[in-house]
C-alpha cells in the first residue's frame, strides 16, 4: 500500500508540474483542476481572477448534487477576460449532465471556453447577459442537448469556431430577444452540425458572419436568418436535411455567396421578406421540391434581390431569374 500510494503521489505531482510548466504561455494566473483543495470547475472559477486561466485535467465533471439546474461552471460578471481551458486530448476532458439545466452559463465579457467534451444538458453553453462583450468558444464537441447546444443572448462579437455540434433543438443559436439588449456581429465558423432541428439559427442577431460550417441531417433548417439582416453566409454546405438547406427570411441586406444545398428534402436555399440581398455563387441540387426558392406573389420579393452565377437544377419562380445554370 505504501508503494503504491507513494506510486500515485508521483504521477499526480508529475501531472501538476507539466501543467504548471505552461504557465509562461498563458497571461494571468494559472488555476489548475483539480489541485490544492480545488476539486471542481466552479471552485477552479471561484479562486480566479479576471485575466487568469483555469486549465482542467482530464476527467468527468458533473452537476452539484441536490440543486436544481445549476451548471456545472457559472462565470460571472466579475470574471471577465477568464479562459476555462481543457488540458489534455480531445474528449478527455468531460462535462456531463443530467438531462436539463446548462453545462456553462457566462456572465461575463471576454471569456473563452476551449477544448471541452459536454453532453447531457438543456443548454451545452450559455453566453449571455450585460456586461458581455465579446468571447470566444472554440474546438468544443457539444451533444445530447434537449434544447441548444450553445446560446448566445444579448451579446456581441463572440467567435464561436472549430467545434462539433450533435443533436438538440439548435446546433448554435443566436438569440436577439426583445430586451435582452443588442445581440450582433458574431463570428461563427468552421463548425461541424450533425441531426440538430436548426443546425445553426439565428433570431434578431444582424451584421453577423457565417463561413465555412458543414450542416447536415437538420430536422427544419440546416442554416436559418430570421430577422437579422446585413449577415454575410459565405462557403458553407447545408446539406441532407429533412426540409430547408439555408432560409433568409425577414434579414435585408444579406451577403449569400458560395454555400452548398444540396439533397434536402424541401429548398435547397430560400428567400422571403429579405429585400437587398445578394445570392451568387451558390450550388443547390438534388432537393425535393426546389433548389433555390424565391417568392414572387405582389411582384416584388423575387426582383428587390440579385443573383448571380447560381447553380440548380430547379427554380422558383426561375432559374433565369436566379441566374442559375
Amino acid at each position: 500500500m505504501k508503494i503504491t500510494n507513494l506510486i500515485t503521489k508521483i504521477l499526480h505531482g508529475a501531472v501538476l508540474s507539466l501543467a504548471l510548466s505552461w504557465t509562461p504561455a498563458f497571461e494571468g494566473a494559472v488555476i489548475i483542476v483539480p489541485s490544492r483543495g480545488i476539486l471542481t470547475l466552479q471552485q477552479g472559477i471561484d479562486a480566479a481572477a479576471s485575466g487568469d486561466t483555469v486549465l482542467v485535467m482530464p476527467g468527468v465533471y458533473t452537476e452539484p448534487v441536490g440543486q436544481w439546474w445549476p451548471p456545472v461552471a457559472h462565470v460571472r460578471e466579475d470574471k471577465s477576460d477568464l479562459k476555462l481551458k481543457a488540458a489534455g486530448a480531445p474528449g478527455s476532458v468531460r462535462i456531463a449532465g443530467p438531462g436539463f439545466g446548462r453545462g456553462i452559463f457566462i456572465n461575463a465579457e471576454n471569456v473563452s471556453v476551449e477544448g471541452f467534451h459536454i453532453s447531457g444538458f438543456a443548454t451545452g453553453i450559455l453566453a449571455g447577459g450585460a456586461p458581455n462583450r465579446g468571447g470566444r468558444i472554440m474546438r468544443n464537441t457539444i451533444q445530447n442537448c434537449s434544447s441548444e447546444c450553445v446560446t448566445v443572448i444579448g451579446s456581441s462579437r463572440y467567435e464561436i469556431g472549430h467545434n462539433t455540434f450533435e443533436g438538440g433543438l439548435s446546433g448554435v443559436f443566436l438569440n436577439g430577444w426583445p430586451g435582452a439588449g443588442p445581440n450582433t456581429r458574431h463570428y461563427i465558423h468552421h463548425n461541424e452540425v450533425r441531426n440538430a432541428d436548426n443546425g445553426i439559427f439565428l433570431w434578431l442577431s444582424p451584421e453577423c458572419v457565417i463561413e465555412h460550417n458543414e450542416v447536415t441531417h437538420s430536422g427544419s433548417n440546416g442554416i436559418y436568418l430570421a430577422q437579422s439582416g446585413h449577415c454575410t453566409l459565405s462557403q458553407n454546405q447545408a446539406n441532407d436535411g429533412q426540409a430547408v438547406g439555408i432560409a433568409v427570411s425577414g434579414s435585408p441586406g444579406c451577403q449569400v455567396n458560395h454555400n452548398t444545398a444540396n439533397n434536402n428534402e424541401y429548398w435547397g436555399i430560400a428567400v422571403a421578406g429579405s429585400c437587398g440581398s445578394n445570392f451568387s455563387h451558390n450550388s443547390a441540387e438534388g432537393n425535393g421540391e426546389y433548389d433555390l426558392f424565391a417568392p414572387n406573389w405582389e411582384g416584388t420579393e423575387a426582383e428587390c434581390n440579385s443573383y448571380s452565377a447560381n447553380r440548380a437544377g430547379a427554380a422558383f419562380p426561375s432559374l433565369f431569374l436566379w441566374e442559375a445554370e
